[in-house]
């Protein structure tokens, strides 16, 4: 039976599923430390983070944009003209459709969404430790076997040559280290959908078929995520035909038709404008003059754009001027794009743990555009940056390591994948650095991390032997 014909049979459909399902319970049943079920401890967490948001539900901005969009998809009365214009590239064609329609398929409300989010949480750290399947034998291991093949049966066969891959505990741990992976699997927005899909998507890189459809879906719950288009197609170029592609080309094709509809502008979501503008701009800009004189340019320049006539327009102001910034200031904007990139990194979400725990607002690393002073933080605010941000650091030593150590073990497509996606990932989301923007890779930075874990940890080990030896050895001496 051809994969084709296996993949449409809903027989062996089910039958793989419930596989998959056993396979991800004997996973958690894994996860331990000291005889204590993180695994299970972890999923009884998530479901105690829903009831409390579904009492004292918290959400950041971006959720409203979802509900808008979806009301403009499917509510058309909404749609009127009763927003200037403008503001329009404010407040249409702000998002791709996908998350949107799990809101509207779920009656404007959340429960829908809500319930893929979590199922997406629970299914990350299994997804992840999946792309530990085609690991062969390192070299060294390998020698007396006359082909990689054999090697690869070997591996099948005997788990325990793997002991040098990160562990089901060392990968729950790692993930849920990071506290923004709590607080988005239970808030109105698509991120930890999108890390889930992230992980689909590399465990399926080489079907062409199935990567164009898993990466029809992230765009279309997030534009970011087109960069991700030309990428893929380069990796299956040998293995695919162009028809393969149709589906996600489509859908941004016809999603800039509607932008253009809209807004008489071939984008795919008006956030490519704006955002530009109102953040990455005047970030630039912050770097040449004070906070006022850059409040002063944007409040003539709001003047100017209210006496345009079309959206198109007020698109093409806004594009002009952040050319304009970048080409008078190049070198300084890529030093602020790269370091925008570095700060996601380590960023502790301060901002979230403000919106998810209800603090009193106040302004975070970058402050733009926030109406905040840096000085009205808390003590406790303080405290929880201090502990994440030295946590953060902390952990992209353990990532750095394993991006080095995992090399020998991973097959060379997979390593510089994973590579490629997050970096190319990272540089898009460019200056405006937000710990929130790097859940999409959290499977990755887990993954890398995993295998830092086990590098030092094996390290150490060496260490305290050796010590131990030396000991021994002056003792009997």
């Amino acid at each position: 039976m051809s994969i084709h014909s296996n993949f449409l049979n809903p027989i062996n459909r089910a039958n793989s599923f419930f596989i998959r399902l056993r396979s991800l319970l004997l996973f958690y049943k894994q996860v331990h430390w000291k005889g204590i079920p993180i695994g299970f401890l972890w999923i009884l967490g998530i479901v105690l983070l829903v009831v409390k948001h579904l009492v004292d539900p918290q959400n950041i901005l971006d959720t409203q944009e979802y509900f808008n969009e979806a009301f403009q998809l499917f509510d058309l009365e909404i749609t009127t003209n009763h927003i200037y214009d403008f503001d329009k590239l404010h407040q249409f064609h702000r998002r791709t459709p996908l998350y949107s329609l799990l809101i509207f398929m779920g009656g404007k409300k959340i429960y829908l969404a809500l319930t893929l989010q979590v199922l997406a949480a629970i299914y990350l750290p299994w997804g992840i430790y999946q792309l530990l399947k085609p690991i062969e034998i390192n070299k060294h291991l390998r020698t007396n076997l006359k082909d990689s093949k054999s090697g690869q049966i070997l591996v099948e066969n005997h788990p325990n040559l793997l002991k040098f891959a990160p562990s089901p505990s060392i990968l729950v741990l790692f993930l849920i280290s990071y506290p923004l992976f709590a607080y988005y699997s239970v808030m109105s927005v698509p991120e930890v959908i999108s890390s889930a899909l992230i992980v689909i998507l590399l465990n399926h890189r080489h079907e062409p078929l199935k990567i164009s459809v898993i990466l029809t879906l992230l765009i279309s719950i997030k534009p970011v995520f087109i960069v991700l288009l030309p990428l893929m197609i380069l990796f299956n170029l040998k293995k695919s035909k162009i028809w393969v592609w149709i589906l996600p080309i489509g859908f941004v094709l016809f999603w800039m038709y509607r932008g253009n509809k809209i807004l008489g502008i071939p984008t795919i979501s008006s956030i490519t404008i704006t955002n530009p503008y109102d953040y990455n701009r005047k970030l630039l800009l912050l770097k040449s003059f004070n906070s006022e004189q850059v409040d002063s340019i944007y409040s003539q320049e709001n003047i100017e754009i209210k006496q345009l006539k079309n959206p198109s327009e007020v698109a093409n102001f806004m594009s002009q001027k952040v050319k304009e910034s970048i080409i008078n200031n190049p070198f300084g904007y890529l030093i602020l794009h790269v370091k925008g990139s570095l700060i996601t990194l380590i960023d502790p979400g301060r901002y979230d743990a403000m919106v998810f725990w209800n603090w009193e607002k106040s302004a975070g690393f970058m402050g733009v555009n926030d109406g905040n002073q840096k000085n009205n933080r808390t003590l406790k605010e303080w405290i929880y940056m201090f502990f994440f941000l030295v946590l953060n650091a902390i952990k992209m030593i353990f990532i750095v390591m394993g991006l080095v150590y995992c090399k020998r073990f991973l097959p060379v497509d997979l390593y510089w994948l994973l590579v490629l996606v997050m970096s190319v990932y990272l540089f898009t989301i460019g200056p405006v650095g937000s710990a929130r923007y790097l859940i999409p890779v959290y499977g990755i930075l887990t993954f890398f991390g995993g295998w830092g874990v086990v590098f030092i940890a094996e390290k150490f080990k060496s260490y305290r032997s050796g010590n131990s030896n030396n000991i021994l050895k002056s003792k009997l001496s």
